[in-house]
């Protein structure tokens, strides 16, 4: 019986059909060459235009770079949709394109005083 996840194993396996925890023996360390990190602990590149984005929309740049931030920030998130989760920074693109949208809103606050 699996100790991770209570899956019934066949037989001697040393390993969890379903969830691949170690069932048996001595549970493996760190430091072993064999250690692969879980899935969900494995960093994702990040796209550029994400990055870019959010640059640009913490620059402002009198409003260009808010535009620039909401036009990158769209290109990258629908990058990294269609990626089918092998790029990350969804969440970064999205903030930039929030930023972007309240820096174009606060440009005619700033030109018009």
């Amino acid at each position: 019986m699996c100790p991770r996840c209570g899956f019934r194993a066949e037989g001697e396996a040393a390993f969890c059909a379903r969830c691949g925890a170690r069932i048996g023996g001595e549970p493996e360390r760190r430091g072993s060459p064999r250690y692969v990190p879980p899935a969900s602990s494995r960093t994702l590149p990040v796209n550029r235009l994400a990055a870019a984005s959010i640059v640009l929309a913490v620059a402002w740049v009198w409003g260009i770079g808010s535009l620039l931030a909401v036009i990158y920030g769209t290109m990258a998130k629908r990058t990294i949709d269609r990626s089918r989760g092998r790029v990350g920074g969804g969440g970064i693109a999205v903030t930039a394109i929030v930023l972007g949208c309240v820096g174009l809103v606060c440009v005619p606050l700033v030109f018009l005083r």
